[in-house]
């Protein structure tokens, strides 16, 4: 199976997603575990995830996955494993333990470059790992499974136990048909494919009486069974092999069926549902359908299906019992693991690394597991070592404290990657600048003086996306009249009778007619001026041209009238159409983005707040002095931090540092070349990033922070964090502190390492600069290329480096303590001895620890070494068994060394992200899919991409496509009425050539209706089309020679429907998959978005060049057909007589290929319809066909729409 690629990435923790600032600071509260090291002096590849940096999100402890990819390796404790520290001799309960999680996840993603437009070259990719440390072991699952009233979740990469076909993802069983009598009759079973049965008798051309099922399974209204019961029908010949061609089959054999191209039973054509079961983990062979019913127990998963070992719930076909199997175990097969529900999974194996040999696939957001916990060295326990009790096997969760490790990196080359996506950067649409780059000297605006404000009760209609930090609205007014204004004659629809003195003494109103219409009223000159002098001190913003002639009247007429109206007052309503307002949305966060009334008074303004006409002088103090780079899609997440203005031009509140340190906030505008030093950049462009290859040792390292540091001292890593930390403000010196001619940035460096006042890499001085904004950015820029701490060999070479600064230090403490012994004043041999024997005595208690450390917590700890050995293993097999293309991505494994580039997680949150459009998923096997995203990229809102997946489900894009709303339009074949100019009725503009796309004249009549001609175009028989203003259409033009010309007439429905705009071409060639049409002969160039895609699975089936004749023009309507209504048929020219072909063998495949992607009827001429014999649903279309072939009835239910 291929992987998923990235789209983008996210936090491994918490529902709701932040921005990538938010998770700095979150990340600034762990107690330890910071990166690209730690003040012990190890390499620290990763982030800590603990319960305060929990607190900060929103203390939801499930882990989720950063991005699609696949799960390589796992290990789940039995029991979190413990290590036993010895102590210096005091009272203890018990002995002093510290349990940790050895428990991960190492998952494998797969990250490519877009394709550059116009190239045929495959973009630069590279493979990512991302790992998860220290999750809960088995027996915290167990506990919360007893104690918890919710559900507790598990991965689904563990080995799968139980689970029954789920009611969403059943598939439609398809198969051979037994019609009850022959040809077009009723359809009362379905024969799986490979099903054996034996036959009888002939009936009519080609269809003979089923007798017997030998081998395999029938579908019927009720389920499945191997038996034909009371069943009676017969079986079409071509459906067979060998195919029967006597007046009886041959009693003696058996016919094997080959074909499974139905999938509805019944005079009603009910579909039945359920689930495929296969020989083995893939599509190759199925061996029988089960019904909606089936329960199933498992023996683990492989390739994404689910081994069987035993099957309840419903009639087991005899194909599916286990020759060799036992009571436990007595049948097989596999299942596909997507169509099941209610699913129950363990780990492979407890305790142990287990390396899948298929790695299962997994996608962005999905349940990792549960963040386990870690107790550190200096967080031990007394603990009893007295037996527990039996279900007792270790305290309880809430007494140990909660951490996960989180680690992304690469073992390929990663600055080689960096640098052929930039050089390939500019050559990417606009669409994919999604970074903003605010460089040195920037300046930030703020928004302008409010231009007043409005009063509580005002009611607002929201313009645009209600998710920005300014939305437009039009404002909507509730006022009062006096009843003395009220004038009943101007109220509509109603009708008023008058007595002859001129009162109004009764309404004739149809109540049923007009009771439940809105009614309107028309105000006076009078009646404005009152509004306005009377609501003045309210809304003082409401001018009197603002108030309509024409508004809502929202009380009662008959109740303005009569004696019960004691508040003398009538209500209407009006909203200003022509008058926007911008405010706030958190002034209205009440409305939850839906119209309603200010329950507050807030602040607006007439246009849109921000300016750059409103920047702050380029002062020190406010100017960007610390250049920063920020995700637009990460931003997103925060609707205070996104604006978009009249212009669509995106403004995005940044908070960045000024040259003393000190935050400055404000707006930038991120429009192309609108703000001095505000840029738009692809993420591939790698702005601001910094690759360090540090190559010195863990010992190195740890004795390097040991030591009072120089300059001269530091490893490249420990001068670039030094660089970053001293744009803090709490370590920015003032002038003073320099000595005179310091100006270069190591003397400064050197001046803050000289700084005794605090130590340059303490916990301290990490959190800072995790809170910074702009130093935390710089810190998740660092792409660092060392020695993976989960890697070592058998000996731990490299931990034992750190054996010998434990005598350095010793002597440090003794030298350190003598002087301290000496200003005290203790100079009698005793005493001073007594204090250096227990120097001495806990210097030894320290080193035993370490020695502890090493081989009870570390060694345990480690993973790389055997990953990365069972990966190569199994590398061979798998190339082996996969055919790859171009298309395929190469992924590559661990390396041996344990060496790679790590990457800050956070700094990937939302940075490389995929263009966000609804796609359709063709998949080769017929399965269609509709991906809906949840944000849609600007300008792509009404666009549909289309992408193939091969059989190795590698994706092929094959084309974007426009899509518009119509109303659907319903067929009148035979109108009456006047619909020929000039005849149609009074002409306000005469006939004028326009050409206008394929219009090439128009005229338009006083009542608004409008007339056109159409260019004529060899093929196209339309000539005039008529449009009335009601939305119904007219259309004139050739229809056959039995009907001469014609006028249909399509009348618009109040249901919509969708149409995209079928490309006038498709030439996609990838190594096997050929998809190619061009379309000729037409101007009926758009269709149902479903039928193309149901279109594009069976011209990737075909692999031909197919000629496509239209199916619909954009309104829906499609003369001269009456089947192509609303893009619901297609037609396409027969390939034989395109190619001078000397069968139909082609066109007949191309029917089956429509088939299996949908379609269920086929209109075929008389002068080839023998030829498609199989094809059930195939319709005499008389002559008008013999030109092309005509598919109908698409499926639409077979799409799943997946959010």
């Amino acid at each position: 199976m291929t992987i998923k690629k990235i789209t983008s990435f996210r936090f491994p923790v918490g529902e709701k997603e932040l921005s990538q600032d938010a998770y700095y600071k979150a990340l600034s509260e762990a107690k330890s575990g910071f990166y690209p090291f730690g003040i012990n002096g190890i390499w620290h590849g990763g982030i800590h995830i603990d319960q305060s940096v929990l607190k900060e999100i929103d203390n939801d402890d499930r882990m989720r996955c950063m991005a699609n990819g696949e799960v390589i390796a796992y290990r789940i404790n039995d029991v979190y494993p413990k290590a036993v520290y010895q102590e210096i001799k005091v009272p203890c309960k018990g002995q002093r333990v510290a349990y940790f999680s050895s428990g991960f996840t190492l998952v494998r993603h797969y990250l490519q470059m877009p394709k550059i437009a116009g190239s045929t070259d495959t973009p630069p990719a590279i493979t990512l790992y991302s790992l998860y440390m220290h999750q809960l072991d088995w027996y915290g699952y167990q506990q919360r499974m007893q104690n918890s009233e919710t559900e507790i979740l598990s991965p689904k990469f563990w080995s799968v136990t139980s689970g029954r076909v789920s009611p969403d993802t059943t598939e439609i069983i398809k198969g051979s048909v037994i019609r009850i009598n022959g040809s077009g009759t009723e359809i009362v079973g379905l024969l799986l494919k490979d099903s054996k049965i034996r036959l009888g008798e002939r009936k009519g051309t080609n269809w003979y009486k089923i007798v017997s099922i030998s081998e395999g399974s029938v579908v019927t209204s009720q389920g499945v069974t191997s038996e034909l019961g009371d069943i009676q029908g017969y079986v079409f010949s071509g459906d067979v092999t060998p195919v029967p061609t006597d007046k009886s089959a041959n009693a003696t054999i058996d016919y094997q069926v080959v074909k499974e191209d139905n999938n509805a039973i019944g005079k009603a054509e009910v579909k039945v549902k359920g689930i495929t079961v296969y020989a083995s983990a893939n599509e190759k062979q199925k061996l029988a359908y089960l019904p909606n019913t089936a329960t199933f127990l498992f023996n683990g998963q492989e390739n994404g299906y689910a081994k069987i070992r035993q099957i309840s719930g419903c009639y087991v076909p005899v194909a599916l019992n286990n020759p060799n199997g036992d009571q436990d175990s007595p049948h097989q097969g596999y299942v596909k693991i997507s169509s099941l529900s209610s699913l129950t999974f363990k780990p492979e194996r407890l305790d142990e690394i287990v390396v899948l040999k298929t790695p299962i696939p997994i996608s962005k957001g999905e349940f990792i597991g549960y963040l386990g916990h870690n107790v550190s060295q200096k967080e031990r326990f007394d603990e009893s070592e007295e037996e527990p009790l039996a279900t007792t096997r270790r305290v309880s969760d809430n007494k140990l404290p909660k951490l996960a490790h989180i680690e992304l990196f690469t073992c390929d080359d990663l600055p080689t990657f960096i640098n052929q996506t930039r050089a390939l950067a500019n050559n990417l649409p606009e669409y994919e600048k999604t970074v903003i780059s605010i460089e040195k000297d920037a300046r930030l605006t703020h928004e302008t003086e409010p231009d007043g404000s409005l009063n509580t009760g005002l009611g607002i209609n929201f313009i645009g996306d209600v998710n920005n930090y300014y939305v437009k609205i039009k404002p909507e007014y509730t006022l009062d009249l006096p009843t003395l204004y009220f004038n009943p004659t101007r109220v509509f629809p109603f009708l008023f009778n008058t007595t002859v003195g001129g009162i109004f003494d009764s309404i004739n109103v149809d109540t049923e007619d007009t009771n439940d219409k809105p009614k309107k009223y028309t105000l006076t000159q009078a009646d404005k001026s009152w509004l306005i002098d009377h609501y003045q001190s309210t809304y003082p913003e409401l001018t009197i041209n603002d108030i309509p002639d024409e508004v809502d009247l929202v009380s009662d007429v008959t109740r303005i009238l009569s004696r019960d109206n004691s508040d003398n007052t009538f209500t209407i309503s009006f909203i200003l159409e022509n008058k926007h307002y911008w405010i706030k949305s958190v002034d209205v966060v009440h409305l939850q983005g839906e119209s309603g009334q200010l329950n507050t008074k807030i602040d607006y303004w007439d246009n849109f707040p921000l300016s750059l006409g409103n920047l702050p002088e380029a002062t020190e103090k406010d100017t960007v002095y610390f250049p920063r780079t920020l995700s637009i899609d990460s931003l997103s997440h925060d609707y205070s931090t996104i604006a978009i203005d009249e212009n669509n031009a995106i403004w995005v509140f940044v908070t960045a540092g000024n040259k003393q340190g000190s935050p400055i906030k404000g707006w930038v505008n991120t429009a192309t070349d609108a703000q001095e030093h505000i840029k738009r950049e692809t993420p591939w462009h790698w702005s601001g990033f910094n690759t360090i290859e540090d190559k010195a040792s863990v010992g190195e390292v740890s004795k390097k922070l040991a030591a009072i540091l120089d300059v001269g001292d530091c490893t490249e890593t420990m001068l670039a964090l030094l660089r970053i930390f001293k744009q803090s403000s709490i370590n920015i010196l003032p002038p003073e502190q320099f000595p005179e001619g310091t100006k270069n940035d190591i003397e400064i460096l050197s001046l803050l390492l000289q700084n005794k006042l605090r130590y340059p890499f303490s916990i301290e001085q990490y959190k800072d600069a995790l809170r910074t904004s702009w130093t935390a950015e710089q810190i998740g820029h660092l792409l660092l290329k060392y020695e993976s701490e989960w890697y070592a060999d058998d000996a731990l070479s490299k931990w034992n480096e750190i054996d010998n600064l434990f005598e350095d230090e010793k002597q440090q403490k003794k030298k350190a303590l003598e002087e301290d012994l000496h200003k005290a004043g203790i100079i009698k041999p005793h005493e001073r001895n007594y204090a250096l024997e227990k120097l001495e005595e806990s210097h030894e208690i320290v080193k035993s620890n370490w020695q502890i450390e090493k081989e009870q917590r570390i060694k345990p700890s480690l993973w790389w070494k055997k990953v990365a050995e069972l990966q190569v293993q199994e590398a061979q097999t798998t190339n082996d068994n996969q055919t790859n293309s171009t298309n395929t991505p190469q992924l590559t494994n661990l390396s041996t060394d344990g060496k790679a580039w790590f990457i800050h997680p956070v700094a990937m949150i939302e940075y490389f992200t995929v263009l966000n459009i609804v796609t359709y998923h063709i998949y080769h096997d017929g399965n269609i899919e509709k991906h809906i995203p949840q944000r849609i990229t600007s300008g792509f809102e009404k666009k549909y991409k289309y992408i193939y997946h091969d059989k190795d489900d590698n994706e092929h894009e094959v084309c974007i496509c426009e899509w518009h709303t119509i109303k659907k339009k319903l067929l009148d074949d035979n109108p009456t009425g006047r619909y020929t100019y000039p005849n149609h009725g009074t002409v306000q503009e005469s006939k004028t050539v326009v050409n206008d796309g394929y219009i090439e004249s128009r005229a338009t009549y006083t009542n608004g209706d409008i007339h056109e001609w159409i260019k004529t175009e060899s093929g196209v028989s339309i000539y005039q089309r008529l449009t009335m203003t009601n939305g119904d259409i007219a259309e004139y033009g050739y229809h056959s020679d039995k009907l001469g010309n014609v006028w249909k007439l399509y009348r618009q429905q109040e249901e919509e429907a969708q149409l995209i705009r079928i490309p006038d071409s498709v030439n996609y060639v990838n190594d096997d998959v050929i998809i190619k049409y061009e379309l000729k002969e037409t101007f009926r160039k758009y269709t149902n978005p479903d039928v193309m895609a149901g279109f594009i699975g069976a011209l990737a089936e075909i692999k031909e060049n197919i000629i496509v004749t239209g199916s619909a023009y954009e309104q829906g309507s499609c003369f001269p057909s009456s089947l192509h209504i609303n893009g619901q048929a297609i037609d396409t020219k027969y390939i034989k007589n395109v190619n001078n072909l000397s069968n139909w063998d082609k066109d007949k495949a191309f029917a089956e290929a429509l088939m299996k992607f949908h379609f269920r009827r086929f209109r075929i001429g008389p002068l080839m319809y023998a030829f498609f014999n199989g094809i059930d649903e195939r319709k005499d279309g008389g002559t008008l066909h013999n030109t092309h072939l005509h598919t109908e009835n698409f499926d639409f239910e077979s799409i799943n729409k997946i959010p």
